[in-house]
């Protein structure tokens, strides 16, 4: 039998070496108490730990929208900046086809003025042609009246000046 006790002693010496010392131990002594038993505590402990782990967890994903929010803010307004930049382009793309226009309808009425006026000046120039034409013929005109008012009644007429 001792043999018996003494391996009963052993299993006593694991228990009462896993008690604290001086008081009641087990999870029978803490529920007297008061206290939550070890499996709540750890059951807490765990809880409690899961639960900040949750809370860090939402504090990321609520920053993270954040930054997602203000990369958004930030493209809307780069967009409108470049919607409006787009629409003053256009904008300055209507007033300079509008300007071409008015410069092609300048520069068409030009022309025809300038083609009208080389018409008419090259009228002029005919005219001009034909006037002094005319006036050679007339010049060789007046030379033979004089020569045949010379011949005929020797009039000179040198004192006159040529027409």
């Amino acid at each position: 039998m001792k043999s018996l006790f003494s391996r009963r002693k052993k299993k006593t010496t694991q228990y009462r070496d896993s008690r604290p010392s001086g008081r009641q131990g087990g999870d029978v002594g803490r529920m007297l108490r008061g206290k939550p038993v070890r499996e709540q505590e750890e059951i807490q402990r765990v809880l409690n730990a899961q639960h900040e782990q949750e809370v860090a967890q939402r504090e990321k994903e609520r920053q993270a929208v954040s930054v997602v929010a203000d990369r958004e803010r930030n493209m809307l307004a780069q967009i409108s900046r470049l919607q409006a930049q787009l629409q003053e382009a256009n904008d300055e793309i209507a007033r300079a086809r509008h300007m071409e226009e008015d410069l092609q309808k300048a520069l068409r009425l030009a022309a025809q003025k300038l083609a009208d006026s080389t018409s008419g000046g090259g009228g002029l120039r005919v005219e001009l042609e034909e006037a002094r034409s005319r006036v050679g013929e007339l010049q060789i005109e007046v030379q033979t009246l004089r020569a045949r008012l010379y011949g005929e009644k020797g009039v000179r007429l040198e004192a006159m000046a040529p027409v």
